[in-house]
Parts: C-alpha cells; sequence; structure tokens
C-alpha cells in the first residue's frame, strides 16, 4: 500500500503463487521450444509444427504446477 501511496503503479494479486506460475510457465515454454528448435520465438508460433510442440510442452509445464497445487486457469493453454 506505500507504494500506491506514493503514485507506483502496482498491481495486487489475490494469489500470488498462481501469478508466478504462469511467468514460469511462459519461460519455460519459450525457452524450451527456442532451444530445442533453434529458432526464433516469431518462428515458433508462425510454423504449425513448431507450434504444437509449443502448446505441447506448455501443458506439461502447467500439468505440473497442478499437481502442486497451483489453481492455473483453465484457458491458460489456449491463451498459448
Amino acid at each position: 500500500k506505500a507504494g500506491q501511496a506514493a503514485g507506483i503503479d502496482i498491481a495486487l494479486w489475490e494469489d500470488i503463487e498462481v501469478e508466478r506460475w504462469k511467468k514460469f510457465i511462459s519461460l519455460v515454454t519459450m525457452s524450451a521450444a527456442t532451444s530445442a528448435t533453434r529458432c526464433s520465438i516469431g518462428h515458433v508460433v508462425a510454423d504449425p509444427e513448431v507450434r504444437a510442440f509449443f502448446v505441447k510442452v506448455m501443458g506439461e509445464v502447467i500439468a505440473v504446477a497442478r499437481a502442486k497445487g497451483v489453481k492455473i486457469p483453465d484457458d491458460m493453454l489456449a491463451q498459448g
């Protein structure tokens, strides 16, 4: 609240663990897809076959988060 009082644009999250995992899911998925294919993220999302790999990786990381009890939104994979 002190940051808000100082005029700093701050987002307060109801469940920070979900937000941390959402960030982690994005980072792991992008790094895995780009390093495994040796392609830029632009190519990864533009090529249907490589994008399918990207989505599969994202699904695996989401599954890990959910197995740990993190309430990842149902639409996160669709957003990938």
